[in-house]
């Protein structure tokens, strides 16, 4: 901010921004869309400041980022339980103990 004081909302960000950024948040599928989706309203109203809105914006694209890579881990791990043609693959539980 130009001022040099972070208010307490852009500390709330400022945060946020860096669990997601750094892969350090525990959060599921659903609640990084959620949040995805909050960042998408805040950026669309068109009244937040710039500084905040890039930070926002950075967010958004790490938790896009996220939210890909963990569609593509379940999307691997089906394939594997159903197999690419669609039919179940029998599991042999004895391998896996």
């Amino acid at each position: 901010m130009a001022s040099g004081k972070e208010s307490s909302n852009d500390r709330v960000i400022n945060e946020k921004e860096a669990q997601y950024t750094s892969g350090q948040a525990d959060f599921s599928y659903e609640e990084a869309v959620k949040r995805l989706e909050e960042i998408v309203m805040l950026l669309e109203r068109g009244d937040t400041p710039l500084e905040q809105s890039m930070t926002l914006f950075r967010e958004g694209i790490a938790l896009a980022d996220r939210c890909a890579k963990m569609l593509e881990e379940m999307k691997e791990e089906l394939t594997t339980l159903v197999g690419e043609d669609g039919r179940e693959v029998p599991l042999n539980i004895m391998e896996n103990a």
